[in-house]
């Protein structure tokens, strides 16, 4: 009876231990995507092969705002990080020049990727 306490309670302590990085990771996440946001309200670049920064930017956003990404898989399938972030700069009032100086693509690619994103609605 004292293995399966003592097995018990070394399974709380891996769980807890996983549960506090895995939290901790999702704090780091959310204050770099903070930051990053602020930056893209002033029109700051986001360079769209940084995977990390867009990921970080949309963990920020849904703490701020749960209704659109709600809204966003009701209304799409299958969209891409990239995809949303697009979608998220277009809700946050971004014109498709800034958009496409905020994340270094042409017009031309971000009109590719509106209409890639339309062919993912529901």
């Amino acid at each position: 009876m004292n293995n399966i306490k003592k097995d018990s309670n070394k399974e709380k302590k891996i769980l807890i231990r996983e549960m506090e990085r895995k939290m901790d990771s999702y704090i780091k996440s959310v204050s770099h995507g903070h930051k990053l946001y602020e930056g893209v309200c002033l029109g700051k670049i986001v360079e769209k092969r940084d995977a990390r920064a867009m990921e970080d930017i949309l963990t920020f956003y849904k703490v701020v705002d749960a209704d659109f990404f709600i809204q966003m898989e009701h209304q799409y399938n299958n969209l891409t990080t990239q995809n949303l972030l697009i979608l998220m700069l277009k809700h946050i009032g971004k014109s498709d020049d800034e958009i496409s100086d905020l994340l270094c693509v042409s017009k031309g690619s971000l009109r590719s990727y509106m209409s890639r994103i339309k062919r993912c609605r529901i």
